[in-house]
């Protein structure tokens, strides 16, 4: 009895310490590409449509090698969401000079940069204010840097953050004009700077495949086709025809126009224009992979439907970054069991300044002469086996404690 619990034991482990997935190497890869790198360094290579079509929807089934199939590490870009560092900000002044209000904020030091502050206001009524942003290194001598404006709404609409031109000034002062509605107030404020520069956006391919109003729900949906799937989308601007509107806006995406995941929290596009004051936002911020077909959802209320005479996605193209020599390398893809890899270009890859580098085009498509579909491990294609003999061993081992508790003691 004892031989046999043990006998199930050792089987039971050896099943469970069985890797997840089959061993992997490139005959497990169905394309490559040649890739032809002219001076040493970091470079990036381009992902193209025709990767991006083959490739899972993780592009985790890309392996980057040497002729003689060495592996080298990368890092796909864009490597991560914009990047955001807080600055240990305080309000050292506050006064009115004249219809004015201005804040004045120190970072504690100069040398630090900052291109966006969030304000804490103080308001029970509906306001709409222009802000003159200056700023200044002994809190004396103040330079011009950027205009913005704030300002809420009720019941939940409102602009309280302000962005500018990276600045390195130890002192921020805010000159807060009251365009329409009552004087604020600034109960406290953040600063930080916001880093996308590893980004470069451009206006990605896509056309609009459907447009419907549903008057009774008060929703109307847009959806684009942006051909592929992989690309990194930052924002989606409309532009509207029209005026003195505010909508909330919701963004999915989907591989089959079907099913659909939520790709972002609700964004906000308004226009506000009436004497002497406006002001416009018709884009949505997204900041996330998309997959090949994107839905909006604008919620309409009561309202009608805005007059959407156009839709423009800007975002970029997946791609990867690599420490190369002079050479020429291969770019595998199209493998559905491959693990994602991990190395260790993901931990400084920000460092490196990348609007430098030389962007490099792969090669025609080139199938694979070794290519061997990828077999589901043993464990996955009999689970059934393994959590039989899991059960048997817990069974058997239930019995021999329950044995040995009965076992009068001498």
């Amino acid at each position: 009895m004892r031989k046999t619990a043990s006998l199930l034991l050792i089987l039971t482990f050896w099943l469970v310490s069985l890797p997840v997935y089959a061993v992997q190497d490139l005959s497990a890869y169905q394309y490559y590409k040649e890739v032809t790198v002219a001076e040493d360094g970091f470079a990036y290579i381009n992902l193209d449509t025709e990767v991006l079509n083959r490739t899972r929807n993780d592009l985790a089934d890309i392996r980057f090698t040497t002729m003689e199939k060495e592996e080298i590490p990368y890092q796909l870009t864009p490597y991560s969401l914009p990047q955001e560092k807080y600055i240990d900000a305080e309000i050292i002044d506050q006064m009115l000079d004249g219809d004015e209000y201005l804040v004045t904020l120190d970072m504690h030091s100069s040398g630090q940069l900052h291109n966006k502050a969030w304000l804490d206001i103080d308001s029970e009524r509906d306001f709409f204010s222009e802000v003159q942003i200056e700023s200044s290194n002994d809190n004396n001598s103040w330079k011009f840097v950027a205009r913005d404006k704030i300002f809420m709404v009720e019941p939940d609409y409102k602009k309280n953050d302000i962005s500018y031109p990276a600045s390195s000034s130890r002192y921020l002062r805010l000159r807060i004009r009251a365009a329409e509605g009552p004087a604020v107030i600034i109960k406290g404020a953040e600063v930080s700077f916001r880093s996308d520069a590893s980004n470069t956006y451009q206006k990605l391919p896509g056309s609009v495949i459907s447009r419907a109003d549903d008057t009774q729900n008060g929703i109307s949906q847009i959806v684009i086709d942006l051909g592929v799937k992989g690309y990194f989308v930052q924002n989606i601007q409309l532009q509207v025809n029209g005026r003195n509107y505010q909508r909330i806006v919701r963004v999915y995406s989907s591989n089959d126009g079907e099913e659909w995941r939520g790709l972002t929290s609700a964004g906000e596009v308004f226009h506000f224009k009436w004497s002497d004051y406006e002001a416009l936002q018709n884009s949505i911020s997204v900041d996330e992979s998309a997959d090949q077909y994107l839905k909006l959802e604008i919620d309409n209320g009561s309202s009608p439907p805005l007059e959407v005479t156009a839709v423009v996605v800007n975002g970029s193209v997946p791609r990867l970054l690599a420490d190369l020599k002079e050479g020429t390398y291969l770019l595998w893809y199209a493998n559905p069991l491959a693990v994602k890899p991990v190395y260790d270009l993901a931990g400084f890859a920000h460092l490196i300044d990348q609007s430098v580098l030389s962007s490099l085009g792969p090669g025609p498509e080139k199938i694979n002469p070794d290519y061997q579909a990828p077999s589901i491990p043993w464990t996955e294609r009999n689970p059934w086996i393994l959590n039989l003999t899991v059960i048997m061993a817990v069974l058997i081992l239930g019995a021999i404690i329950i044995g040995r508790a009965n076992v009068p003691r001498e």
